[in-house]
């Protein structure tokens, strides 16, 4: 009982963790886009994301989790997904 409330706390705090980096998330896009454009905006954003996930991988040594052949449409959809709401994100903070 004691080990699945330390869970579920953490997952809490994850939780509330997410929501304020995904609140900060348009403000700092505004801001990246007025100093450096939108295309390095982007660039940096993406090598900041795979910078933190593949150093949390290799902690976790679970690097080949990336490889199988399963989980790649999943990575491939989830990809397409978060580059198309940057681009709308991005488009619609050019052009407002």
């Amino acid at each position: 009982m004691r080990r699945e409330m330390k869970k579920e706390r953490e997952g809490e705090l994850f939780m509330v963790i997410l929501s304020v980096l995904e609140s900060l998330f348009p403000i700092f896009s505004l801001f990246s886009i007025a100093l450096v454009g939108a295309i390095f905006s982007y660039a940096y954003v993406v090598v900041i994301a795979t910078t933190i996930l593949l150093t949390l991988l290799l902690i976790k040594k679970e690097g080949s989790s990336l490889f199988i052949p399963e989980a790649q449409k999943d990575l491939l959809l989830t990809s397409f997904f978060i580059t198309s709401l940057f681009l709308l994100l991005f488009m619609s903070l050019r052009y407002t």
